[in-house]
């Protein structure tokens, strides 16, 4: 182990617009580039001797855009959609035995969001449907060889629903369900995408009662 790893440190410029593109529809839109310094990768200890540590050795580069758009079809119903795009690249360095270019980890190049919301004074509800790409979780330098030195899940979908109904002045009941169309992660490994792990992810329902005091 190495007790002077520190921290990574992160850096990031951001443009960002915000305008109406009419009297029912706002546009917020930024572009951010992030550089992130310090992450862990491996060094050997000395050139004679299969002993290894890590450092805080490497850079990573994020680039991006980021669009929410939010249009009031009619005075109780609102819909919302948000996209995120992000552009990552880093070295993966096992001292000089091993060198692999790719995405940061856990970073997903798409992410996509969208909403409508139905609002009354005493109730409302939402629908909302998420979508995320694929991305790599871990790279694992001790499985370089049988090409499965990368693993990561592929892209997931989810819809959610959530409804909200106002008993009295202090009482508030909440039901919904997420993952209503029980999706499943699909987990791979190697550049190829091999899938070696399902994972049922699973509806699930919920009723609560919020006191406001």
């Amino acid at each position: 182990s190495n007790t002077a790893l520190s921290a990574y440190e992160s850096q990031q410029f951001t443009m960002q617009l915000i305008g109406n593109v009419d009297s029912h529809t706002q546009l917020v839109s930024s572009v951010y580039a992030k550089k992130l310094s310090g992450l862990i990768n491996y060094q050997q200890l000395a050139y004679d001797k299969d002993l290894y540590q890590r450092v805080n050795q490497a850079t990573a580069w994020v680039k991006g855009i980021d669009i929410d758009l939010t249009h009031h079809l009619y005075p109780d119903i609102t819909l919302n959609a948000a996209y995120s795009y992000a552009d990552s690249e880093r070295d993966y360095r096992f001292a000089d035995m091993f060198k692999f270019t790719g995405p940061l980890e856990g970073q997903s190049k798409h992410v996509a969001n969208l909403s409508l919301d139905y609002q009354q004074q005493t109730w409302g509800s939402r629908l909302q449907l998420n979508y995320r790409s694929g991305y790599i979780s871990e790279v694992n330098y001790q499985q370089v060889w049988v090409d499965q030195f990368e693993t990561g899940f592929l892209p997931f979908r989810r819809i959610n629903w959530s409804a909200y109904f106002a008993l009295n002045d202090v009482l508030e009941l909440n039901v919904g369900v997420n993952n209503f169309s029980n999706e499943y992660y699909l987990e791979y490994a190697g550049q190829h995408h091999a899938i070696y792990n399902t994972t049922q992810a699973g509806r699930q329902y919920y009723l609560r009662f919020i006191l406001m005091l």
